[in-house]
């Protein structure tokens, strides 16, 4: 049986205890170099708009700074109601919070675990880098019109996605979880799995490429021929095994279509995995992974407990029942799907894509690393690779 109404109250007060705490730890976080920025600008913004006004302030900024116009607006908008800073930094954590409380209510029934997990990670990292955070609150609220096919609800989550770009433009890479339509996780994960690493050679081969997805990622240089940042890569995508291979299970013994919809972009989160060598700005995607993975985990463990997942709340949008709702995401699009050659075994998969970005790895190691050129071999013989 589910939670009594007494138990779900005290998961509710629990939830909004550590709602308040982690408000508490965002508001009066002290200064770091990413916060100082925005403050800077903040102030930037409430000079141009007592010079320039609303429209002409948000001209000049946009102009004259690299920050996002969704961001820029909510700067100057912020500055005319005559607020400071501290106020603005208020109203950017109930919003960001607010999301992954609403993620927290909609997806499981113990909201104050999902915020405790968040609590461990990524929230400090969140505080620090407001404009991703604002991002990615946009994004996780929109996971919520991929339950059900529709071409509204494809609307509605690209609008979405457009509004995150306009605070951080590496958000714009949320589109690829459209792909979770096909509704078939062998599918999500070769597809996505078997383009990244396409998309891994391309830019090492073909000039031009990874200079393009640098500047859409906000950065500068190549992080992977400088020391640790390969390691991290494996390492990432170690977790992105981890990760695919429980979201398969997941999908598998899902009874709802949102249960499905979140192993399904916990699959498609591989491909961030792959970009998180050409810079570290795509880590940031990752992190959004990490909070719809605590969702799903979650999730999962209360529907094999209880029989079934009792929400707190009506789902929204017009979804007539949990049945149909399943149904809509087990469509004959996989049908014939095992009969591709390979689906019937998709850990081999997964195994071979990872193997596929292993040597594609090495080939970039080999590149672009000074003096190293010839081999990787001299590159390990010089004690680099062991250099903490």
């Amino acid at each position: 049986m589910g939670p009594t109404r007494r138990a779900r109250s005290s998961q509710v007060v629990g939830g909004l205890v550590v709602l308040l705490l982690l408000f508490g730890l965002w508001v009066f976080n002290g200064e770091n170099p990413d916060t100082l920025a925005y403050s800077e600008f903040f102030a930037y913004a409430r000079t141009s708009y007592l010079q320039s006004g609303f429209l002409g302030s948000i001209s000049l900024l946009m102009s004259s700074t690299r920050y996002e116009p969704g961001f820029v607006v909510l700067n100057v908008f912020v500055a005319s109601l005559g607020w400071d800073y501290q106020l603005f930094v208020v109203l950017v954590a109930c919003g960001c919070l607010l999301a992954v409380w609403y993620c927290a209510r909609r997806y499981t029934q113990h909201p104050a675990m999902i915020l405790a997990l968040y609590a461990a990670f990524p929230f400090v990292l969140d505080v620090i880098q407001i404009r991703y955070t604002l991002a990615q609150a946009i994004m996780l609220v929109s996971m919520q019109f991929l339950a059900r096919r529709s071409v509204l609800n494809v609307v509605r989550f690209c609008l979405l996605t457009a509004l995150a770009a306009s605070f951080h433009s590496i958000a714009i890479l949320w589109l690829v979880v459209l792909i979770v339509y096909v509704a078939n996780a062998r599918v999500v994960l070769i597809v996505c799995g078997v383009s990244s690493v396409i998309g891994t050679t391309a830019v090492l081969m073909i000039p031009g490429i990874g200079d393009w997805i640098l500047r859409m990622g906000g950065g500068s240089d190549i992080y992977l021929g400088q020391g640790l940042s390969w390691r991290r890569y494996l390492a990432y995508l170690g977790l992105a095994a981890v990760l695919v291979f429980f979201a398969q299970g997941r999908f598998r013994g899902a009874k709802t279509g949102d249960r499905k919809v979140l192993s399904l972009v916990v699959c498609a989160g591989i491909t961030f995995a792959f970009l998180t060598p050409l810079n570290d700005q795509f880590f940031r995607l990752y992190r959004t992974i990490i909070i719809v993975m605590y969702l799903l985990t979650l999730g999962s463990l209360e529907e094999r407990g209880s029989g079934g997942p009792k929400p707190l709340r009506p789902r929204v949008g017009k979804i007539d029942s949990t049945a149909q709702c399943g149904d809509a995401l087990s469509s004959d699009m996989t049908k014939g799907v095992s009969s591709i050659s390979g689906l019937r075994h998709p850990k081999l998969a997964i195994a071979a894509t990872v193997g596929v970005s292993l040597v594609s790895s090495y080939y970039y190691l080999v590149r672009v690393i000074p003096g190293n050129e010839a081999s990787l071999v001299s590159y390990i013989l010089d004690n680099k690779l062991f250099d903490w």
